[in-house]
């Protein structure tokens, strides 16, 4: 497969975080290279507190807290991860965009992301969520 063209700054969706923790998703290979490309070009990865909290969710299992917070711990200790914090005016602006798009599958947790997206101008996503290309973005893929 062939490297993408990587841009400056990528959001990083649960969905990317699930997909690199299990080995048994279907994404998962795919989530390990393009993750691998991401790191080796140095560029910004964001996320934030809500999408932890949700892939936390999604491995809840006591056997995994140690793997879900090592993942986070390394996201906040490492250079070209940026960790954004939940705050009242984030959420409100998430649950404002989850009420305009009633229409819509979104989670409160994905409003929040593309709030954030729109916000700091980053364009491209690491995910497997189609939601993402439904509210506008790019979808980075190998």
């Amino acid at each position: 497969m062939a490297s993408p063209n990587v841009p400056k700054a990528v959001f990083v969706d649960t969905s990317a975080w699930v997909a690199l923790l299990n080995k048994s998703d279907d994404c998962h290979e795919q989530a390990v290279l393009l993750h691998q490309i991401l790191l080796r070009s140095a560029k910004q990865l964001i996320t934030t507190e809500l999408v932890f909290a949700e892939t936390g969710g999604s491995f809840s299992k006591a056997s995994f807290h140690t793997v879900v917070h090592d993942l986070r711990s390394s996201f906040v200790s490492v250079s070209p991860y940026r960790l954004i914090a939940a705050s009242k005016e984030l959420l409100n602006q998430g649950w404002s965009l989850f009420r305009q798009y009633n229409d819509k599958d979104w989670s409160l947790v994905d409003c929040v992301s593309f709030t954030v997206m729109k916000k700091m101008h980053v364009r491209y996503a690491f995910t497997f969520d189609h939601h993402f290309r439904q509210a506008g973005f790019e979808i980075l893929s190998t």
